[in-house]
């Protein structure tokens, strides 16, 4: 802390340092007494040319070891009272459900930054191939293209997932070898935030819960609303559309729903019961006030993004990969990630491979039920968008199990 005197009179400066996603720089700076977290967040993010500064937060932990995020609206000076010295971390506070369709190239590197990070600390959990894939898209970003006269034996001399095993490493190295050699850091980074995003911990905030029957619960919240699992089963699943409010009574969360359903969660304790409710209350204000387009029917845009032709040559190769990885070790069930990237792409040149007639007549009578429902897209039916969703995975299930 130090006093200047300015045209107002004395000012007292306080001193903080904000730990950044970029290069893990620090950044030494300053605020004043009359300063709110708003003001700081601000200027974060114009030095890092940020011009989409919704999706961002600042974090920090107390002497008593409680997380919080910076509150925007109030003073910075009477937040940080329990905290010295005071470390920010500029972080992620509400991933975007498609971060690869954002406009702004330096928002959609720091989100790439951001889920890099996710993956080592464990909160990106995913299956082996899931992280093969993964991880041979950052050693295609990292080190370009696959060079054999540099490139030979294993390669990988950092940790980049928290559970780095031999048979990831080794997956994820044939892929970097065989599948990716071509691709730009830009396309690159952009194949990775698609595949992120289709992970079920894409996003999340995980908390530990208990429930009425003072079961244990683990709650993630991220941009599908709030799930809450016990033992790797799914208890809730709580759609921010669906909430109508959520209220907290000392340690207890309380989410109450459309349809007059009460759901109570138990926190550990009251402050972080504060924590959990200030977050939700963002990630509901966020997804209820902005596009339904972009937070809820995403059917309709991951359904388009099937006939994107500037995308074919690249994902080619990636369902390539996904294919020898899931063959590559039988019995095991094929990863979310996998699956969703064959599905959505498989139809798009199987008509120039060869099919017989039968596949002919299912494909064009899909066709016709891609033209029929057109307006419905449009409209953004997110019913109709479901049923047409179910069916163009019917088809490709079919076409996989013939071939």
């Amino acid at each position: 802390m130090k006093t200047i005197l300015s045209k107002s009179g004395i000012e007292v400066l306080y001193p903080c340092s904000v730990h950044l996603l970029k290069n893990g720089e620090i950044l030494e700076c300053e605020y004043k007494s009359d300063h709110t977290g708003r003001d700081l967040l601000d200027y974060i993010c114009d030095y890092q040319n940020l011009t989409d500064k919704e999706y961002w937060g600042l974090k920090y932990v107390d002497t008593f070891e409680q997380r919080h995020w910076l509150e925007l609206d109030k003073l910075i000076r009477s937040q940080v009272k329990n905290v010295c010295p005071i470390h920010f971390h500029f972080r992620v506070k509400v991933y975007p459900p498609e971060p690869y369709k954002l406009v702004d190239k330096e928002t959609k590197h720091q989100i790439f930054l951001q889920l890099r990070y996710d993956l080592i600390s464990g909160r990106l959990c995913s299956s082996l191939n899931d992280a093969a894939l993964l991880l041979a898209l950052i050693l295609q970003y990292t080190h370009g293209d696959f060079n054999p006269d540099v490139h030979f034996g294993n390669y990988i001399r950092e940790k980049m997932l928290l559970h780095q095993s031999f048979y990831v490493e080794s997956k994820a190295m044939e892929m970097h070898r065989n599948y990716l050699s071509g691709l730009t850091r830009s396309q690159t980074e952009d194949l990775f935030l698609r595949m992120a995003c289709y992970l079920e911990a894409y996003g999340i905030d995980p908390y530990l819960v208990e429930a009425h029957n003072q079961s244990d619960l683990n709650l993630w919240v991220n941009h599908n609303g709030m799930v809450t699992y016990i033992d790797n089963n799914k208890v809730h699943h709580l759609k921010w559309m669906d909430i109508n409010k959520v209220e907290q009574e000392e340690s207890k969360l309380i989410v109450r729903m459309s349809n007059d359903e009460a759901v109570e969660f138990v926190c550990l304790t009251k402050a972080e019961c504060n924590y959990i409710y200030r977050n939700v209350v963002d990630h509901l204000v966020y997804f209820t006030t902005t596009s339904k387009r972009s937070t809820v029917s995403l059917v309709g845009t991951e359904l388009a993004d099937m006939f994107e032709e500037q995308d074919e040559e690249v994902l080619k190769k990636i369902t390539a990969a996904c294919e020898r990885s899931e063959s590559s070790k039988q019995g095991e069930v094929s990863s979310s990630v996998t699956d969703s990237i064959t599905k959505e792409f498989a139809g798009k040149n199987f008509l120039v491979q060869g099919q017989n007639y039968v596949v002919c007549c299912m494909f064009l009578l899909v066709g016709i039920g891609v033209v029929s429902v057109w307006d419905t897209l449009l409209e953004n039916n997110y019913f109709g968008l479901q049923v047409l969703n179910h069916a163009v995975k019917f088809l490709v299930e079919y076409l996989r199990s013939i071939n």
